[in-house]
Parts: structure tokens; sequence; C-alpha cells
């Protein structure tokens, strides 16, 4: 069996300040989904990331791939999940 999470897994260890919004403006589709969104840190990156693509008028689509043992609340998931549900063009 896989284990659902390694901690601290790449996924909980990019910042905001690595996101090059440049770099995401060069895209002309961009993807994201919540595993992305579990902690604060790389939480905020997304965001970054998802707000240069939107800037650059990028195609954006969203997974809203719900797994609950990442999560530290359910509330927060679906918080998260209402943000990428109101970002995307494709779900």
């Amino acid at each position: 069996m896989i284990p659902m999470e390694v901690n601290p897994g790449a996924d909980m260890m990019l910042t905001e300040e690595e996101i090059d919004p440049s770099f995401v403006q060069s895209a002309r589709i961009f993807h994201f989904g919540t595993l992305s969104m579990t902690h604060e840190g790389v939480r905020k990156a997304t965001k970054k990331a998802v707000k240069a693509a939107k800037e650059n008028g990028c195609l954006i689509s969203f997974d809203p791939n719900l797994r609950p043992p990442l999560w530290e609340t359910l509330e927060l998931a679906r918080e998260q999940m209402e943000y990428g549900f109101t970002q995307c063009d494709i779900l």
C-alpha cells in the first residue's frame, strides 16, 4: 500500500517566493488542484500562480481532488475548492 502523505512531501514545500509570475504568464494553459492547497505556504504559492495566469488570460483548469486525510479540516478543503471553482475555466 502506498502512503497517502509523505511528511513533508514536495507538494508542501513550494513557497510563494519561488513563483515567477513572468514564467507563469508565458503559458497559455495553467492547471492546479487541491493537492497544492492543503498547507498554507503552498496554498499561497498556488494562489500567486493562479493570479499571474488569470492576469495573462491563460485558460485555467482545476482538479478538486478531495483526499480528507491531507486536510486539517474538511471546512478548509471546502473553502479551497470553492476558490478553485471561481478561478477555473475547466473543471
